[in-house]
């Protein structure tokens, strides 16, 4: 992975937490931005939404990295299925495909 230097964010590779503004898409000139983990758009400005490292990867993907143990979803993350309902030993799986599945709470 090469990081891109000098970064168009002055944030980049610095601690940012919740509600910091990471970049001001009103300077940038039609640029295709990539968001990854941790940061949403806001109007004109991308904002941190977990506390972590922003990180930046050539050429304009940007995400926060942090040790964070709990699943976030995000785009482009595969669906294998939904939960749709839920019972004292069994979960009602929704599969992409449609169909319904019910599954032991013991299960990993």
């Amino acid at each position: 992975m090469e990081l891109r230097r000098p970064a168009s964010s002055p944030l980049v590779d610095n601690y940012v937490v919740p509600g910091d503004v990471v970049l001001d898409l009103s300077e940038m000139n039609n640029q295709t931005i990539k968001l990854g983990a941790g940061l949403r758009q806001e109007c004109d400005t991308i904002q941190a939404t977990s506390a972590g490292k922003l990180r930046q990867l050539k050429p304009n993907k940007y995400w926060i990295e942090n040790s964070q143990k709990r699943y976030i979803p995000s785009v482009e993350d595969t669906v294998l299925g939904i939960v749709v309902d839920t019972k004292p030993d069994y979960f009602h799986l929704k599969a992409v495909q449609g169909e319904t599945y019910p599954s032991s709470r013991l299960v990993h």
